[in-house]
């Protein structure tokens, strides 16, 4: 461990580097540059507000709101999802085709690979992390205008599915840059898949619409999904002192309801341990291979 750990502080000035890159050509010839970051995740959760709100009625009263979403708007409800969805959307996007994107520099200069899907998570990290300026202020402002409870101490809770978000990311990450350095058709096939992940975090509508359609039986497959419980805690941390529905009968009763899901966190951090464990394995025993696909 201490081998790995001097390893890692030896090449920490190349890592922050190639963070300060990723972040400089994210924004590079853009006028508003970083500030993207913050405009971006509003104006989509505005348009999908307004789609299913206004134009197709499922946001509701103020008062429905609180009540369907746990103790928040609709608003805020959306621009939580978006924002943990867009981190892992767009790390694990880039993470594809993160080792041939890097060719010129892994043919010139001896740099361990890891730091390339390493230094693009961070600085998408950075990013989100900015992102959730707009989440404090649109929901500061809903606190007054549509009387949203107050958070609780609960809030505090949020570096649980935040630490589970990065983990599951990271884990997603280096699997992706191993298959996607020799399988050039994974990046449009994960993007493909990206956009049923979209739907199946319930993003932009609570779980119990699921649960009390035709088709319960799909609720069970979405709560499998580890970014969907992620979102859901953060969530719940969010909610004031609202109560999240956690289980509900075919009728539409409610028969469970949860503050902070503990299991919904234990699952999360078990599967991204696991795909940690095997995203290194299988990155470690080719990344001397990478050089030949690039």
């Amino acid at each position: 461990m201490s081998r790995l750990i001097d390893h890692f502080k030896r090449y920490k000035f190349v890592l922050s580097e190639l963070v300060k890159k990723g972040i400089v050509l994210r924004y590079r010839r853009s006028y508003l540059g970083v500030f993207w970051s913050l405009l971006e995740p509003l104006l989509t959760s505005v348009v999908l507000y307004f789609v299913f709100s206004a134009v197709l009625g499922r946001g509701g009263s103020p008062e429905h709101q609180l009540m369907t979403y746990g103790q928040m708007t609709f608003m805020v409800y959306i621009l939580i999802g978006k924002l943990l969805y867009s981190f892992y959307n767009q790390t694990t996007k880039e993470c594809t085709r993160i080792i041939r994107k890097n060719a010129s520099l892994i043919k010139k200069v001896h740099i361990p690979k890891y730091l390339f899907p390493l230094s693009d998570m961070l600085f998408n990290f950075v990013l989100f992390l900015i992102s959730l300026i707009v989440l404090v202020g649109v929901a500061v402002t809903l606190m007054f205008v549509s009387n949203q409870p107050l958070p609780t101490v609960r809030i505090f809770l949020c570096i649980i599915p935040i630490l589970n978000l990065v983990l599951f990311t990271w884990g997603s990450s280096l699997i992706l840059a191993t298959l996607g350095t020799f399988f050039r058709d994974l990046e449009y096939l994960w993007n493909v898949f990206m956009t049923l992940m979209f739907y199946a975090c319930a993003i932009f509508y609570p779980i119990n619409k699921i649960q009390t359609s035709h088709y319960p039986w799909v609720a069970y497959i979405m709560k499998a999904n580890p970014l969907y419980c992620i979102i859901t805690n953060f969530r719940q941390c969010i909610a004031g002192d609202g109560l999240f529905v956690y289980k509900t009968s075919k009728a539409g009763d409610v028969l469970a309801q949860v503050q902070f899901n503990y299991l919904y966190a234990l699952y999360a951090l078990a599967a991204s341990v696991i795909l940690i464990v095997i995203g290194a394995i299988a990155f470690r025993k080719n990344e001397d291979r990478f050089i030949l696909y690039v």
